[in-house]
């Protein structure tokens, strides 16, 4: 994961070169592309140029996701979500983030937070936190393409960021998740009982990097594995399963037999 723009070379295992090109956000959402949520008006260290947005509401967050918008909620404030908040079908270019100083924006929620089907996607320095046993931070609800979600934080949740699948491509409405991405994000704490994951992780060309994933002794495993195809994990801590699971647990693509 590359930060800060520039061009890339990176030297593959068999020598091969691949020069990565990564553009400015600041050009990318420049303008009122980029939109800056507050609770208390206070918009110091906002990107030059952004929407500013006063607004204590996370459904007002949402109802502003646009292919190529940049949605940024103050550092430090706490937000409160009952139920999905984002959702629905989005293209990108986009990002969910935060913008100032500070720990990273809080968001409490009893449901489920992230409900998408979404492609070309950044979702960066959230913290979410569940104030029930049904608590879900992010849980795919269709095909996801290009999603990297970096350095956010789950606690206390059933799930915490969750790309999951158990069926075949010819079985299901639409092919396995490819390019997406969690790093340098943690869960600690996941409840709620059966189902109840750190992540449920399954895609084509997926990352799985620089994780801490703590304490799923309430659920089930820390991470679970339905389905991989050319998947790097790695430099990651992962511990404390539910009595008799797993602290990651790896299935191949299920089959119909014959």
């Amino acid at each position: 994961v590359y930060e800060t723009p520039g061009a890339y070379v990176a030297t593959l295992n068999n020598a091969e070169q691949v020069t990565i090109t990564v553009e400015d956000p600041g050009v990318i959402f420049a303008g009122d592309k980029t939109r800056c949520f507050s609770q208390t008006g206070d918009f110091s260290d906002a990107p030059a140029g952004a929407l500013h947005i006063v607004t204590a509401s996370l459904q007002v967050v949402a109802s502003h996701l646009s292919p190529g918008r940049r949605l940024l909620l103050r550092r430090g404030e706490t937000w409160t979500a009952s139920g999905a908040q984002f959702g629905g079908s989005q293209s990108g270019p986009g990002i969910v983030g935060a913008f100032g100083p500070g720990s990273p924006p809080v968001i409490r929620v009893s449901g489920q937070l992230f409900a998408p089907r979404w492609t070309d996607w950044r979702i960066m320095d959230l913290a979410v936190v569940g104030t029930s046993t049904s608590a879900r931070a992010w849980r795919t609800t269709g095909y996801c393409e290009q999603v990297t979600i970096l350095r956010c934080s789950a606690s206390d949740v059933k799930t915490g960021w969750t790309f999951s699948t158990s069926q075949l491509p010819q079985t299901q409405a639409s092919p396995l998740y490819d390019q997406c991405a969690i790093v340098g994000s943690t869960v600690d704490h996941v409840v709620g009982g059966s189902g109840g994951y750190g992540s449920m992780f399954a895609g084509r060309r997926a990352l799985f990097l620089g994780n801490r994933y703590d304490d799923a002794s309430g659920a089930e495993h820390v991470v679970r594995s339905p389905w991989l195809q050319g998947a790097v994990g790695a430099h990651c801590d992962l511990g404390r399963p539910a009595a008799s699971k797993h602290v990651l647990k790896l299935h191949g693509p299920p089959f119909t037999g014959g």
